[in-house]
């Protein structure tokens, strides 16, 4: 059973840990960001060129796509992060970052198969021929109007619940191989699922606290979210120390 600490302590504890390694940090986030922005607007670009339904629904599954491909690599980075915030490290650097992270890959890929297949599954089978004649025989022959929309937003809702338990559910995996490169992708999984029973909805609280932090970070443009995000994101790393090491005082643990 997690023991729920108080927000505003492990928001000390993540400054702590990213004393003197803030730039390094925002820096490993930047460049990927960047790239992403990048690729984003030029894409809209040729979208709002694009006549063609054909193409501009193959312009929304390569987006859908490089997003997916955005979020693997910020998982990668998350590691990386972890391991150069361990206190015992003097300085982070951004190409160790990329590193440590990229050498996790495999480990991470069970992580990443249900994080990142999970959704692209689900897109693929509610857009499916199939999917949508099962919806047409539902909407034209079992019920009216306004039941199938009703059923529709149901079953949205289910999956986005769905979603939300296993990102909740996966969310210490990224600490745990950071702490343990020894430990293997499978037991990452089970040890985070392990961790997270019962606590989702105090995660869920500790994401929400950020909150102010992420929209003073929107008026400061992308690099204002970044540093939020590396708040928030260290903010999880010190409650899995404190969980992991049963210590009061962060500046003390050492791995």
């Amino acid at each position: 059973m997690m023991t729920k600490y108080p927000f505003w302590v492990l928001k000390s504890d993540a400054r702590r840990l990213l004393k003197g390694k803030w730039n390094a940090v925002v820096l490993a986030l930047f460049i990927p960001f960047l790239l992403y922005t990048a690729f984003v607007v030029k894409l809209t670009q040729l979208l709002q060129e694009t006549p063609s339904l054909a193409q501009q629904e193959s312009f929304f599954w390569l987006q859908y796509g490089v997003t997916m491909g955005f979020t693997v690599v910020l998982e990668l980075i998350s590691v990386g992060i972890f391991r150069n915030l361990q206190p015992n490290r003097e300085k982070a650097s951004c190409l160790n970052i990329y590193a440590v992270g990229f050498q996790n890959f495999f480990k991470l890929l069970p992580t990443l198969l249900i994080k990142v297949g999970f959704p692209l599954a689900m897109s693929l089978l509610l857009s499916s021929e199939w999917t949508n004649l099962f919806y047409d025989y539902l909407m034209f022959s079992l019920m009216s109007m306004e039941t199938y929309i009703v059923i529709l937003q149901i079953v949205s809702m289910l999956l986005e619940i769905l979603t939300l338990y296993f990102t909740l559910s996966l969310l210490m995996v990224p600490c745990i191989l950071s702490h343990r490169p020894e430990c293997g992708g499978i037991a990452a999984i089970k040890e985070s699922f392990l961790l997270s029973k019962g606590n989702r909805i105090y995660l869920v609280g500790l994401s929400f606290s950020f909150f102010g932090w992420i929209l003073l970070g929107s008026l400061a443009f992308t690099i204002g979210i970044l540093w939020a995000m590396a708040y928030l994101e260290t903010a999880y790393f010190a409650y899995y120390r404190r969980l992991v090491f049963h210590h009061e005082n962060i500046v003390e643990i050492n791995v």
